[in-house]
């Protein structure tokens, strides 16, 4: 709830891969509804096997120790700053009365679905497989379900602002968890695996360590801030996702989920 001389809130939609906290439900900032193999609401992580050939193994970035290096693989979306007009879809609402509370803006954003890549390392026998550099991570944003009321537009600028503040940040705390996923995810590729099953047991343990605590995140989010309405939780919420670096793509200050358990709050 983003407060406007007290009188506006702003109902989200915001999940960082799915949900919204207008009506509870788990698939609302979904890519795509969810199916029977993505039971939480999660854009699946996909895997696909290819044999290689050759020198083809070096299309598998490696690394010995140290961080593993940036190759074809691209975190995209991250650093995207929302915007009134570009992002949000009008609609006609009541501007609220005297100390009234009325819908103001639903955000819907996300993490895309994730497709990753083994390959044959070459003339590895037993035959094993890694991870091809190629993977990506997308934070997106539905402006075509996104919206905001046009009553927005005749507030002062502080309170406009103020409204687009606390939609962002929904944003951002989706663009960190995929941030901390992404980074978790190109860890993977020092490691060789025996099969894509094996693979997909590594997957499933970032999702649920990491992904699938998104939407639980946004929710406390806003019963923190009621909604942006609470300055003072919402100044809390700033410092911890600017704690977490959200000025940084492809390096982290601290995971945002680790900065949330340093305050006490946990998933």
């Amino acid at each position: 709830m983003s407060g406007a001389d007290a009188s506006t809130k702003t109902q989200t939609g915001t999940g960082a891969e799915r949900g919204t906290s207008k009506d509870g439900t788990l698939d609302r900032g979904n890519e795509r509804p969810p199916t029977t193999s993505d039971a939480q609401g999660l854009a699946p992580v996909s895997t696909t096997t290819t044999a290689s050939t050759g020198g083809a193994a070096g299309t598998v970035t490696s690394t010995v120790g140290g961080a593993p290096q940036i190759g074809e693989s691209q975190l995209i979306g991250f650093e995207r700053q929302l915007d009134w007009k570009k992002d949000f879809v009008p609609v006609e609402k009541p501007a609220p009365g005297p100390g009234e509370w009325v819908d103001a803006a639903e955000t819907f954003a996300g993490i895309g679905p994730v497709e990753v890549n083994l390959v044959l390392v070459a003339d590895s026998k037993p035959p094993v497989f890694r991870l091809v550099d190629n993977m990506i991570v997308r934070i997106t944003h539905d402006s075509k379900r996104s919206w905001r009321a046009t009553w927005i537009q005749s507030k002062p600028k502080a309170v406009r602002e103020r409204l687009l503040h606390h939609e962002q940040r929904h944003y951002d705390i989706a663009a960190l968890i995929g941030r901390d996923f992404f980074l978790e995810l190109m860890q993977l590729k020092r490691r060789t695996y025996e099969n894509q099953a094996a693979l997909q047991r590594d997957l499933e343990t970032l999702n649920s360590s990491i992904r699938s605590k998104a939407q639980a995140v946004q929710n406390r989010y806003d019963e923190d801030t009621e909604h942006g309405k609470k300055q003072d939780q919402q100044d809390r919420w700033d410092k911890m996702i600017e704690a977490a670096g959200i000025e940084a793509a492809y390096t982290q200050k601290k995971p945002l989920l680790e900065v949330l358990g340093a305050a006490g709050i946990t998933f």
